[in-house]
């Protein structure tokens, strides 16, 4: 099982996927969580999270094992940069809507469409994406301290 998850991350597949699928996942969580989530502090949210946990299959990753370094940064002016080892950093920018915190990628190359929406909630941001493969995945990123 776990030969079949290296595989799977060290294909960037897991990148791919994400960015495809992070537009259904705002679209969803928006459509159900209208009103029912309060809207998170800024303050809270500005500062460098990193990616700390993988959540599938039933069980729970840390990225680093698979070699995945992944972070971002979100600054107070709304602007945010997303750190991935191995690749070019991404520049994006980032909001709070409807109680999600909505990343919108600055790569003329994506859609428009494509942000990532992040839950805030008992200080880790979060993202829950449905994939054939695996289920549903959940990526956990923590604040890093400054």
């Amino acid at each position: 099982m776990c030969g079949n998850l290296y595989l799977y991350f060290e294909e960037g597949i897991l990148v791919k996927k994400f960015l495809a699928l992070s537009t259904a996942l705002v679209l969803a969580l928006s459509l159900l969580c209208v009103g029912a989530l309060a809207d998170p502090n800024p303050a809270d949210i500005v500062g460098t999270w990193k990616l700390s946990a993988l959540e599938m299959m039933g069980a729970s990753f840390d990225p680093a094992a698979f070699g995945m370094e992944v972070a971002m940064v979100l600054n107070e002016d709304n602007t945010a940069v997303m750190k991935m080892e191995g690749e070019e950093d991404a520049t994006a920018t980032w909001a709070i809507v409807d109680g999600l915190v909505v990343i919108t990628p600055d790569d003329e190359d994506l859609d428009e469409e494509e942000v990532m929406g992040l839950t805030f909630e008992d200080g880790v941001l979060f993202a829950e994406i449905e994939d054939e493969e695996v289920g549903t995945m959940r990526m956990v990123f923590s604040k890093v301290e400054e």
